[in-house]
């Protein structure tokens, strides 16, 4: 945690120097005293180990909802592959350069399609208007001739009550929600595709892939058959 990170973080001078996971643990611990936080010091897409990594896969595997708050392109794949394959759903944020607005976005297995698949049809929403979305030149950064525009905390705050929202909706009603769409482009201020603040798009993520089942591995199942056979025609004790 550095001072500069103050501006865009629920955590205080209090943590300065302090690992954010830790600091905010003990943030989350004030708020509800029962609450179970467990702290992984693991960059995500980071130089770590790869034995580091897949303990830390595995243990987000088991969570009943996973959130993506980095608006890193490598996070987002590491654990949109993990919820696919454990089938949980994902919640993503991200805050344009410069405060501009924000993206929210969900992905529920069996409603929504996968969080890769997801991302590319947002992306083509935006092709489709011949709008990309903005790219930062430096996090939560743009620059508007000579005058760089950044992101300060009132439109971090924003977008993260949005995202705090669709994760409550998720959690209470996993199924019947009250968000008809899942995913949202939330306008701050006049620009891009927004015309004034807080406009908002939803765009259509259409329905989830339909997967077919794998068939099974002949020499698996047949290994199997012959376990089950030994089984059956061990002698039985008298």
């Amino acid at each position: 945690m550095l001072p500069e990170n103050i501006v865009r973080n629920e955590l205080d001078w209090s943590a300065i120097g302090d690992q954010k996971v830790d600091a905010l643990a003990r943030r989350i611990a004030l708020v509800s005293p029962t609450a179970q936080c467990a702290s992984l010091r693991h960059q995500l897409g980071g130089q770590e180990s790869s034995q580091g990594l897949a303990i830390v896969l595995s243990r987000l595997g088991k969570c009943d909802l996973v959130v993506d708050a980095t608006a890193s392109a490598r996070v987002f794949n590491l654990l949109g592959a993990v919820v696919d394959r454990t089938e949980k759903p994902l919640v993503w944020a991200e805050v344009f350069p410069g405060g501009i607005g924000g993206l929210v976005a969900r992905s529920r297995p069996g409603l929504d399609p996968s969080p890769q698949t997801a991302r590319a049809r947002v992306a083509a929403w935006c092709e489709d208007k011949g709008i990309p979305a903005p790219q930062a030149v430096a996090p939560y950064e743009s620059v508007s001739g000579d005058v760089i525009h950044v992101a300060d905390d009132a439109d971090v705050t924003v977008i993260a009550a949005h995202t705090a929202r669709l994760v409550i909706d998720l959690l209470v009603e996993p199924t019947e929600s009250v968000f008809p769409h899942s995913a949202y482009f939330i306008g701050l201020e006049a620009g891009w595709i927004f015309a004034e603040p807080f406009h908002t798009f939803p765009v259509d993520l259409g329905s989830a892939e339909i997967r077919e089942a794998e068939p099974p591995d002949p020499g698996a199942l047949g290994t199997l058959q012959r376990l089950i056979k030994d089984f059956c025609d061990r002698p039985r004790p008298a």
